[in-house]
């Protein structure tokens, strides 16, 4: 029987991840930026890789996964935080909008953990050490998710692996995010190679490691599921799922030219694409790969 799990999400709130328009103007200096928002919430944040995995977190039960929200909780009135707020500016100021979870999740009675954060380091003036001291000693899994991963998310893992050296702990790269995509991969570079840290590439795996091998997460609905309409030259053929997912790629297709191209050991799937608009103009062609999840998710990273 595996052991329990411990999910943590780190400032997952609006004024560091919600979603803004390219050329908007960044809410505050600790927002994450257009361009990693998006990929983080996705094109439609109700139906994104973090709306799926927090729903598909909030049905697990609770003597299976226990739920740690960490979020940045600032009192402009404090005298302890005016330093940090004179440094990085107002963000997260308690009660306000920009203090709300990004994420959503259908009404439920599931218990979770709620960390108020004053600062960098989450174990300062919180709770978060005195519920995590249940798991002492015990050979846990503890993954991590959000922002900012060369900080907060960086800082954090640091403070479980001093404390708490039992722990199994692994970082989710889909699910975490910097202002600078550089420091980003480069703090989950150090976290892997001086903390020990396990980090994760795709949202499956990482589904997988907190303990739940049957499980997958769903594929954004598309508006038709029969279109675009496509066509495979040659013997390769895909099944029903490759079929969703090719579809949800070119999702502003009307026809798709799909055929299979030689080389390379791996075992995937690799196609070229042509594809048509809907109104017959010819769109830019493109490769496929599809694969195994966790080795497509390297490759995304890299």
């Amino acid at each position: 029987m595996m052991n329990k799990a411990v999910l943590i999400t780190q400032s997952l709130q609006n004024d560091m991840v919600r979603p803004i328009g390219r050329y908007d103007e960044v809410p505050n200096l600790l927002h994450i930026g257009y361009q990693e928002a998006k990929r983080l919430m996705g094109e439609n944040p109700e139906e994104g890789p973090l709306a799926l995995t927090m729903e598909w977190a909030y049905s697990r039960p609770p003597e299976e996964l226990s739920i740690i929200h960490v979020r940045d909780w600032h009192d402009p009135e404090d005298s302890f935080q005016h330093n940090h707020l004179r440094q990085f500016g107002g963000h997260c100021l308690m009660n306000t909008e920009g203090a709300e979870f990004a994420f959503k999740v259908s009404e439920t009675d599931r218990p979770v953990h709620i960390v108020n954060s004053p600062g960098l380091n989450d174990f300062i003036g919180t709770s978060i050490g005195d519920y995590l001291q249940r798991y002492a000693g015990q050979k846990i899994r503890v993954g991590l998710i959000g922002v900012w991963t060369d900080a907060k998310l960086y800082f954090l893992a640091y403070e479980l692996v001093s404390r708490f050296p039992d722990i199994q702990i692994a970082v989710c790269s889909a699910l975490s995010a910097s202002s600078s995509k550089t420091h980003h991969l480069l703090a989950l570079e150090q976290m892997n190679r001086l903390l020990g840290v396990r980090i994760i590439d795709s949202v499956g795996e990482f589904v997988e490691f907190l303990g739940d091998t049957g499980f997958e997460i769903p594929l954004p609905r598309a508006a038709n599921p029969e279109y675009p309409e496509i066509t495979i030259e040659g013997d390769e053929s895909l099944d029903d799922t490759d079929i969703r997912l090719v579809r949800y790629m070119c999702r502003d297709s009307k026809k798709i030219s799909l055929k299979a191209l030689a080389g390379g050991y791996s075992g995937n799937v690799v196609m070229s694409c042509k594809s048509e608009d809907i109104y017959g103009h010819q769109q830019v062609p493109h490769v496929i790969k599809i694969g195994e999840q966790g080795e497509i998710g390297k490759e995304r990273t890299a």
